[in-house]
């Protein structure tokens, strides 16, 4: 099973594999992408929950805690407990962490105002990446925007999983029966391509 394997890999990380496997690679300017997420996700204006989905360990969850009022409740998912537990750290108290799979969203998860996932798309297969944008799309309010980045290439083997131009655009006419708004970025300096995508 996909999310079992991936679990164990990112649970088996220890000292400095932990930072430089949750930093990009490149490396992100997390202050950067937190303002690039939250101009993507606020057209819908007065949110009070949002969802950091694969959020890791937490820095940009806390990235984001920092730039929106304390009401708002920022729900960080990941599929690692270690690395749920090393987001714990974070001091924020307007941020809840959870452990669990995209494709079935923890108990209570409840309904979002907004959404985003950065960095992790590009780790599962190409035919699961179906089952977390429905489920995010399931969990998002009406005008709700679920920003998120994904890696266009021909990669594809163990938490590598790259998308051929041919990938996404069938994945993008795919999101079209869920969502009213696709919009597509270019590609990034750190070689993403950001889609915005608004129920």
């Amino acid at each position: 099973m996909v999310s079992a394997s991936e679990r164990f890999w990112w649970d088996s990380l220890e000292g400095n594999e932990i930072d430089d496997n949750t930093a990009g690679y490149p490396p992100y300017d997390v202050t950067q992408t937190a303002s690039f997420i939250l101009d993507a996700i606020r057209p819908i204006s007065g949110f009070a929950r949002l969802l950091d989905l694969g959020c890791g360990k937490g820095r940009l969850t806390a990235e984001v805690a920092q730039h929106v009022p304390s009401e708002v409740e920022i729900v960080g998912v990941d599929i690692s407990p270690k690395m749920i537990d090393l987001a714990k750290r974070w001091p924020d108290r307007n941020v809840l962490y959870r452990v669990g799979d995209g494709r079935n969203l923890p108990e209570r998860c409840g309904m979002f105002d907004g959404a985003w996932s950065v960095a992790m798309f590009q780790h599962i297969p190409h035919e699961a990446k179906l089952g977390y944008l429905f489920e995010v799309c399931d969990h998002l309010r009406s005008g709700a925007t679920f920003v998120f980045t994904v890696a266009v290439g021909d990669e594809d083997m163990f938490l590598n999983h790259q998308l051929t131009e041919d990938d996404l655009t069938e994945l993008i006419s795919w999101m079209s029966v869920l969502f009213d708004r696709i919009v597509e970025h270019p590609v990034d300096e750190n070689g993403w391509t950001w889609i915005e995508a608004t129920k």
